[in-house]
């Protein structure tokens, strides 16, 4: 038989809880509140579904910008007198840029689908004005 009394037993673990240390007293709810919220939940879908979009935009691009065109691009570039070759700063400004409109363009047809329903035309006709984002870039594969 135990010496301990009824009120000396140990709380059971929560879910957190782990034998090096528990959560503060101030997270544990906080992040109750996180798995509960239906807005946060769909916010976290929405830009985890921009990245997959922005990492489709960023291969899309590089096969485009840097394999079937990229021949045209030396061409126009020794033409105006300027560099041939990206700089790190410059690639990692369009790699970001492809992030952004991949981002923006999952946001929109989440904007407009409750008003146009969930179909191929909504994605790909209605949610076009997201391809202006891509249109707002020099014709040149890197800034200048």
């Amino acid at each position: 038989m135990s010496s301990r009394g009824v009120g000396d037993a140990k709380p059971p673990p929560t879910p957190g809880d782990t034998a090096e240390g528990r959560l503060p007293d101030g997270l544990r709810p906080r992040l109750k509140w996180l798995r509960s919220s239906r807005l946060v939940r769909q916010n976290l879908v929405l830009f985890a579904g921009g990245l997959v979009a922005g990492i489709v935009v960023n291969i899309s691009e590089f096969l485009l910008n840097g394999v079937v065109l990229k021949k045209d691009y030396e061409i126009i570039m020794k033409s105006m007198n300027k560099p041939t070759e990206m700089t790190a700063l410059q690639g990692t400004v369009w790699i970001v840029y492809c992030f952004v409109v991949g981002i923006a363009a999952v946001w929109l047809y989440a904007a407009i689908r409750s008003r146009y329903g969930a179909s191929a035309g909504t994605a790909g006709g209605r949610a076009s004005p997201s391809g202006s984002l891509r249109t707002c870039s020099p014709t040149s594969p890197w800034p200048t």
